[in-house]
């Protein structure tokens, strides 16, 4: 991911990682295999699932604004040098 998105995104890409490995322990802590769940711990797991989609959700949006930023800046440099070529 540091070669896909720059050095200079290197701690940026760092947290995403040690954030996501966080919300995932929280995660498989709060809910039960899903073999085990039953009607007395199904609301503590949705209620854990539904933490860890909020817990992740603005590093997935600030993920998804990285990649969109760094694609479209790749896609801009890759159309400018096929102009540039064609003249």
């Amino acid at each position: 991911m540091i070669d896909a998105f720059g050095p200079e995104k290197r701690a940026r890409i760092e947290r995403f990682f040690q954030d996501w490995e966080q919300a995932k322990t929280e995660l498989f802590a709060a809910v039960p295999p899903l073999l085990e769940i039953n009607d007395a711990n199904r609301r503590s797991a949705r209620d854990g699932i539904m933490k860890f989609l909020q817990d992740v959700r603005g590093q997935n949006a600030e993920f998804l604004e990285l990649a969109v930023n760094t694609y479209s800046r790749e896609v801009v440099s890759s159309l400018a040098k096929e102009r540039e070529a064609s003249r």
